[in-house]
C-alpha cells in the first residue's frame, strides 16, 4: 500500500516565500548547496517540492539559521515565513485580506489559508471563547512549532494583541493547538 504522503507537495509560492524571500539573505553558499540537494535551488527559480524534501529543508533551515531549543528554532522559522510572505505575489494578497479580516475570521478560514501553501494540510480549529481557539492540524512537517509560529505571526498581522499559540499534543504528524490573544 502506497504512503499517501508520497503525493504531497508544497507549492512554488510557499517555497519562494520562505527560501527565496524570508531566508535568502541568511543562507551561505555552503548552506545553499545543502538546500539544492533537497530540491531547493536558490540559483534557479522557485518550484514546488515534495513533502519529504520540504520537511528536511525546514529542519535544515531551523537547525542552521536560528538559535534556541529545537522548538524555538522551528517557531522562529514559522514567524520568518509570515514576516516576509508579503513579498510574494500570492502573499501580498493574503496578507492584505488578513489585515482586513481580523483574528476570528482568519482562524475560521485557516484550513483554506494553510492549504493554499500545499496539498495536504487540514486544520480543524474551533472557538472556545471570544479570544481562544483550539483544535488540530493533520501534518506539521516534523515539528508543530513551525505551524505555531506561522499562526502566531499571522495573528499579529490581523491585529490580535499578545497572541499565544501553544502545542498541547504532537504525534509526529498531527498536533493539537491552543490559541489565545488579549
Amino acid at each position: 500500500m502506497a504512503d499517501p504522503s508520497d503525493t504531497w507537495f508544497v507549492y512554488e509560492h510557499t517555497v519562494d516565500g520562505l527560501f527565496f524571500k524570508a531566508l535568502r539573505e541568511r543562507i551561505t553558499p555552503a548552506l545553499q548547496e545543502r538546500f539544492k540537494a533537497l530540491g531547493i535551488d536558490l540559483a534557479g527559480k522557485p518550484r514546488s517540492v515534495p513533502h519529504a524534501q520540504w520537511k528536511e529543508a525546514l529542519k535544515l533551515a531551523a537547525t542552521e539559521l536560528f538559535q534556541g531549543s529545537e522548538d524555538e528554532r522551528y517557531r522562529q522559522l514559522g514567524n520568518a515565513v509570515m514576516l516576509r510572505h508579503e513579498e510574494t505575489v500570492m502573499g501580498k494578497a493574503v496578507i492584505a485580506v488578513m489585515r482586513l479580516m481580523g483574528p476570528v475570521r482568519v482562524l475560521k478560514r485557516i484550513n483554506s489559508t494553510l492549504g493554499s501553501g500545499n496539498n495536504y494540510i487540514q486544520a480543524n480549529l474551533a472557538p472556545t471563547s471570544l479570544t481562544s481557539w483550539e483544535g488540530t492540524i493533520n501534518e506539521c512537517n516534523g515539528n508543530p512549532h513551525y505551524v505555531a509560529g506561522v499562526i502566531q505571526q499571522g495573528l499579529v498581522i490581523t491585529g490580535a494583541k499578545n497572541p499565544q499559540v501553544l502545542v498541547s499534543d504532537f504525534d509526529g504528524h498531527s498536533a493539537r493547538f491552543q490559541i489565545n490573544w488579549g
